[in-house]
């Protein structure tokens, strides 16, 4: 057996009785080669982020952009020190129209304390087929983080996301 890497997928060749050792009557049919796609998922710049503890702290405002979901994953965004008052979190993606509910991206935000615990559900955009967007107002400042995630295990999908201040 063989492997070749070609472009995006590998080659894999399987031979039978290779050096013709074996006497038969059709030495043209020992090798058998299929192209199997074996396409990776690459991950975007803030790979790591699977959890409240591990996502990075960003700015208010500020437009992140080509991020990716891979299949058995989630992102996580956090705030550090909100002000208090209105915000909007919004993440933006494109939806493969052959797979509708493997591609969808939805969001959750919380409230957390100093150690990125959660201490209060501030809402969540769980729906097939939009963009995810939640709209949530806090009392006090406060950290918060937001959850990103696919509506199935194996949803994977490239997006762009902001939290936004009025």
């Amino acid at each position: 057996a063989g492997a070749e890497f070609v472009s995006d997928y590998f080659d894999f060749s399987i031979y039978i009785d290779a050096d013709e050792a074996i006497d038969e009557q059709d030495e043209t049919n020992n090798g058998v080669a299929a192209g199997v796609n074996l396409l990776v998922c690459e991950d975007d710049a803030f790979a790591g982020n699977q959890s409240a503890a591990t996502a990075p702290f960003i700015d208010v405002n500020a437009e992140q952009t080509d991020l990716y979901i891979c299949p058995g994953t989630e992102d996580w965004f956090c705030y550090d020190n909100l002000t208090a008052g209105d915000f909007n979190a919004t993440a933006t993606f494109a939806l493969n129209p052959e797979d509708r509910t493997g591609s969808d991206l939805n969001i959750a935000v919380f409230a957390v304390d100093e150690n990125r615990v959660t201490t209060a559900d501030l809402g969540s955009s769980v729906n097939l087929g939009d963009d995810a967007s939640v709209d949530f107002t806090l009392d006090a400042d406060s950290d918060v983080c937001v959850r990103v995630f696919p509506l199935r295990p194996q949803g994977e999908n490239s997006y762009t996301f902001q939290l936004t201040a009025p």
